[in-house]
């Protein structure tokens, strides 16, 4: 279509004798007038209506004021309702594996971690992970949610620190559970640099609002080197 359109105009030739220019000065000046009186029409139009245009306005600009504004309150009420989040030990040791890693999200926000939930199949070892604002660093979490009181084992370190830095990039990897850590897994823990959360470091902060950074000491020392992966990518 398309095509022959375009072959149409081709075959449009300039006017030779003086009936053709008669011609085509006619149509020229038909549309000019209809122009004219569209632009005439429109400019009469606005005269009548002439308030349409600031009601407009004003309408448009009360519509993105109040947008602007359901946006601020619903922020307002996020952090007002983060900054009071608490969850008992018994709490969590009801939820169920992925409702503890929402509960582990929502307590990163809460501390102002930029965190999200990746937990579920193929997740290489990481549930949660999380931006620190200020440095950018980004924190790798595991979490094992226990209904038996029992000890998370060397086996889950050696996971977490083959996939966090090489899959996840993490500056900082972290294994929380709402029971405990065997010996040996410790030890793995602090050859590897990385943090644990044990039952009652959980209860800190979880149920009694211990910040994350300060609780693992990252306040101040973010930046340093105490839980900085020692196999982490480059």
């Amino acid at each position: 279509m398309a095509a022959a359109a375009l072959r149409r105009l081709r075959r449009i030739r300039r006017p030779k004798s003086a009936d053709d220019w008669l011609g085509a000065g006619l149509i020229a000046l038909i549309a000019v007038l209809t122009i004219a009186q569209a632009l005439v029409m429109l400019v009469e139009w606005l005269l009548r209506t002439w308030w349409a245009l600031p009601s407009l306005t004003v309408g448009l600009t009360g519509a993105i004021w109040a947008r602007w504004r359901v946006r601020i309150l619903r922020a307002r009420a996020t952090a007002r309702r983060l900054a009071e989040l608490r969850y008992g030990l018994e709490e969590l040791d009801a939820m169920t594996p992925s409702q503890f890693e929402d509960a582990v999200r929502d307590l990163m926000r809460r501390d102002g971690v930029d965190a999200r939930r990746v937990g579920g199949a193929g997740d290489l070892a990481a549930d949660v992970i999380g931006t620190h604002p200020p440095t950018r660093q980004i924190v790798v979490v595991q979490c094992k949610h226990t209904t038996t009181g029992r000890s998370v084992e060397s086996r889950v370190i050696h996971e977490v620190n083959g996939t966090a830095g090489p899959a996840h990039h993490a500056d900082v990897a972290v294994v929380v559970t709402n029971g405990g850590f065997t010996r040996e897994a410790r030890r793995r823990a602090a050859q590897f640099h990385m943090a644990l959360i044990d039952r009652e470091r959980l209860e800190l902060w979880a149920d009694q609002g211990a910040s994350l950074p300060d609780m693992l000491s990252l306040g101040s020392m973010w930046r340093g080197r105490r839980y900085r992966l020692l196999h982490r990518l480059e």
